[in-house]
């Protein structure tokens, strides 16, 4: 290998100083070749450590996003399911009170009805009373026996629930 002094004084013999100055260029080289050497493993290091933290920091965040998603449709369900059961809660307290005011009211219009015909038949029972058995008796024998009329036809049925 030519040495370095051999080309910057190609026609002097070096000196002592000279060739100390040569070996500590030489070593000064070494070191520049190491550390070149080192820079370039650090720095292959360091893109193999960036894309490895970089596919690392993308699989995190990856699953961060899925765990949110899971947590979002679980309580996204959970929300729904709530509803419909506060939904056919309300709609069934509906119904009971709508079916109970529609049974009150088919109840007092019975009720009012059987008023009613029972109204209409003591008047018919009455005409009828007249008509047959004429003005003659008293009133009070006439009740009495207007009285047991409505007795007989109430435990013949006449006044059932099922006319």
């Amino acid at each position: 290998m030519p040495n370095i002094l051999d080309e910057i004084l190609p026609h002097q013999k070096p000196s002592k100083a000279d060739k100390d100055l040569l070996k500590a260029h030489e070593k000064s080289q070494k070191i520049i070749e190491r550390a070149v050497k080192k820079a370039n493993q650090i720095l292959t290091q360091a893109n193999f450590f960036h894309k490895s933290l970089k596919e690392s920091l993308r699989q995190d965040l990856k699953d961060a996003i899925s765990k949110s998603v899971q947590t979002y449709q679980m309580e996204f369900r959970k929300a729904i399911d709530e509803s419909i059961k506060t939904n056919q809660k309300i709609l069934s307290e509906y119904m009971d009170s709508m079916k109970k005011a529609a049974e009150q009211e088919l109840k007092n219009y019975t009720e009012s009805r059987k008023q009613q015909i029972d109204q209409d038949i003591s008047l018919k029972a009455e005409e009828i009373v007249k008509d047959t058995i004429g003005e003659e008796l008293l009133a009070s024998f006439k009740e009495k026996l207007i009285f047991k009329a409505l007795e007989k036809a109430k435990k013949n049925g006449l006044f059932s629930e099922d006319r």
